[in-house]
């Protein structure tokens, strides 16, 4: 008798620009039965392997029970993997825009990138069986990664494509001094970019993801600033668009405008993922108090047509004073 294939891994992929609330997204999905948020599984590679940063449980990766259990029954442990191989395919896959056009149309891979989707198929294989969920969510965010992970038949990949208003993503960009708090505690802080560079790559990934109807990839829009107004309704119907199934209880927890931080181990991510275990969720738009009247005008500019595409009507907008 030919042994079955297993069943398809479930993994619900949060899409989209960087600092567009999708840390705080993939927590809210979690607090669903049956979902899993796993943070931002294409950084396991180097924020895990290579440079051992902090869990969101606060032990670093090699130290987290969690991680060594994933790695122990993927791999017979993370030493038998190729991690310099899987880091620099995983890097040149997320930085390198060249490669959409293959990933969309499934075109030859490289050794590298076909090692980086058996090795990621593995370790979502090995997060299923050990936590028993029915949907593990990766907030990886980029569009590369998602259209790898989707080229693999053992995958049913969805996707919750979030967006914030760009205004608000370049602000936050331009901000110094934000730590990071899974390397050391106030050793490090996060990278800044000047808005124009920030505004042309909102929309360029945000542009990417309008193509995943090219490939029948089931895809929701969501916006970031009716996820933080109305979590439940939010996220009810962008779940309802990808065919996942939402209880009464789920609901009501998530009516209750807060999120639990509590009992994950998340990869990558916000800086919210090692904060109280319980946090209310906010709406973060100071972007509209403090965004020089220059800085807004070019960064509309620049990102206009997906303003208009995806709902921010840039004449109601509100303007800095």
């Amino acid at each position: 008798m030919i042994p079955s294939a297993p069943p398809k891994l479930s993994i619900l992929y949060v899409g989209g620009y960087t600092r567009s609330g999708s840390t705080l997204l993939a927590y809210l999905l979690g607090g669903i039965d049956g979902l899993h948020p796993v943070g931002e599984l294409r950084e396991l590679w180097t924020k895990g392997l290579v440079h051992d940063n902090l869990c969101s449980c606060g032990a670093r990766f090699s130290a987290c029970p969690f991680w060594q259990s994933v790695g122990e029954l993927a791999f017979g442990g993370w030493d038998r993997v190729d991690v310099d191989e899987l880091a620099a395919a995983s890097e040149a896959l997320t930085t390198e825009p060249r490669f959409i056009p293959g990933l969309l149309l499934r075109a030859h891979e490289s050794r590298g990138f076909a090692l980086l989707r058996r090795e990621t198929i593995r370790v979502y294989r090995a997060i299923s069986d050990l936590t028993g969920c029915r949907v593990i969510v990766d907030s990886s965010k980029v569009a590369s990664y998602a259209l790898l992970v989707a080229n693999d038949q053992a995958v049913r990949l969805r996707v919750i494509h979030l967006i914030r208003d760009s205004r608000g993503v370049a602000f936050s960009w331009a901000k110094r001094g934000v730590i990071k708090p899974d390397i050391e505690a106030g050793a490090t802080t996060m990278d800044t970019y000047e808005m124009g560079a920030t505004a042309l790559r909102w929309s360029y990934h945000n542009a990417v993801f309008g193509l995943f109807g090219l490939r029948r990839i089931p895809r929701a829009v969501m916006r970031y600033e009716q996820l933080v107004g109305s979590s439940a309704l939010e996220i009810e119907t962008a779940l309802r668009r990808v065919d996942i199934d939402i209880d009464t209880a789920a609901r009501d927890a998530l009516a209750k405008g807060d999120v639990s931080l509590s009992d994950a181990h998340t990869i990558g991510g916000n800086p919210m993922r090692f904060g109280a275990p319980r946090q209310v969720v906010r709406l973060d738009d100071e972007w509209r108090r403090a965004l020089p009247r220059g800085a807004y005008r070019r960064v509309t500019a620049l990102t206009w047509p997906l303003l208009w595409r995806y709902g921010y009507v840039v004449r109601q907008s509100p303007r800095p004073s």
